[in-house]
């Protein structure tokens, strides 16, 4: 759309981040700001959006745009430290395969090499004629996400040449008084 060319993508979710952070230790953002795998769940869950409001212009926007901007401090500091550290490599390695293997993290790449490596290492983001995934997308804006327990059950059964699945997800809304 934009006529740029993409050598790859990596995308990561909280849990990811939270897992580089338990093998790199805590980053400094540009504005000071110390995130930790002990705060980031907490920072980028809730705090981050604790007193904005919905408004496309003024005050509020100008927030917004502050929240942004350190949302990618954070992602330039957590590459830096995986980059640049000197890191435990089975800190390293526990890290990433619980990512991975949550599919937390996922990456695309346009050569061939590094996709066929990506498809092997099982980060490729690849889904079967069988995967199932589950997700709560939040319309509320609010980011009250972390206090919603979800649980699902998948129950198989096979008649014949048929084979049907049956998901159950149970929602529990934990929302401290206030919030």
């Amino acid at each position: 759309e934009t006529g740029q060319h993409i050598d790859g993508v990596i995308a990561l979710d909280v849990e990811a981040l939270h897992q580089i952070l338990l093998a790199t230790g805590p980053v400094t953002l540009s504005d000071g700001t110390v995130v930790s795998a002990d705060n980031v769940v907490q920072l980028l869950t809730h705090d981050q959006y604790e007193g904005l409001v919905d408004l496309p212009t003024g005050p509020q926007a100008k927030a917004e745009q502050g929240r942004e901007d350190k949302l990618g401090s954070l992602a330039q500091a957590a590459l830096n430290a995986l980059e640049n550290e000197s890191l435990d490599l089975k800190s390293l390695s526990n890290a990433m395969t619980t990512a991975t293997q949550g599919r937390h993290l996922m990456m695309w790449s346009a050569q061939p090499g590094a996709e066929a490596a990506w498809v092997n290492g099982g980060v490729a983001g690849k889904l079967s004629s069988d995967s199932v995934m589950t997700a709560v997308i939040n319309r509320g804006a609010n980011k009250l996400d972390q206090y919603l327990s979800v649980d699902a059950d998948l129950a198989m059964k096979t008649e014949g040449k048929r084979t049907t699945g049956t998901l159950t997800v149970h929602l529990q809304n934990k929302t401290p008084p206030g919030q």
